[in-house]
């Protein structure tokens, strides 16, 4: 039986603090079973307080190995690279962390770069950790011309275009697929503010059939949901 775990905190630091609580269980645990663990995660900036509660947190980890749920079609050294942001993040643990893009900054060329250095990593993931944007799109699967593709692909990765392009990020963008977010064995969200919390529940409880990103890729999944206002 689906079961969407909301965990509601009164602030941000709270909702931080606990969900790399979670997080931070939930590798230790892995890393005890499987002697590794492959952890992706958001881009944005509601995670970032979370990294900083999550790096200063005990775990094996020299034994994990972070990668971006989603990629801008950008350089490294951009500022608006996941890649980038999630380096710095982790630079004061031993943790790997993998980059998604290679030298091809094409649409089609980042995506087939993307699923090869997936494919080389121990799949399916540990844990998927999501965000949603105001749109109810999660990692880069947005409304639009590339919806379906991502939501019906078999494959880990693919090229999104997002319509109408955000204003904070105008630029093109590969992502996990449903596909390969459904596969791993925990999957976290994690949430800020009464807008976005009324349309998650909404989105939830349309499940296959919402009009929001978010909804259709986590229908029928267990998922723990981390908020505050």
């Amino acid at each position: 039986m689906t079961e969407y775990r909301w965990h509601k905190y009164a602030d941000r630091e709270e909702m931080a603090d606990a969900a790399a609580d979670k997080i931070a269980r939930t590798l230790r645990n892995t890393i005890t079973i499987k002697g590794t663990a492959l952890m992706f995660v958001p881009g944005g900036g509601t995670p970032v307080p979370v990294f900083a509660a999550l790096c200063g947190m005990s775990a094996d980890w020299n034994k994990v190995t972070v990668v971006p749920g989603d990629e801008r079609l950008v350089p490294p050294g951009d500022p608006l690279s996941n890649f980038g942001m999630i380096e710095q993040a982790f630079a004061d643990t031993d943790a790997a962390t993998l980059a998604l893009l290679g030298d091809d900054t094409s649409r089609s060329g980042a995506a087939a770069d993307a699923e090869s250095r997936l494919a080389m990593l121990k799949w399916p993931p540990d844990i998927v950790w999501l965000g949603m944007g105001a749109d109810g799109h999660t990692a880069s699967i947005f409304p639009g011309l590339d919806l379906e593709k991502a939501l019906n692909t078999d494959g880990r990765v693919v090229a999104a275009m997002p319509n109408p392009l955000p204003d904070d990020a105008p630029v093109p963008r590969v992502t996990l697929s449903r596909a390969a977010i459904r596969s791993a064995a925990n999957i976290i969200v994690t949430i800020t503010g009464g807008e976005k919390r009324d349309l998650l529940e909404r989105a939830l409880e349309e499940g296959d059939h919402s009009l929001f990103p978010i909804g259709r890729v986590l229908a029928g999944q267990d998922v723990d949901i981390f908020w505050s206002s």
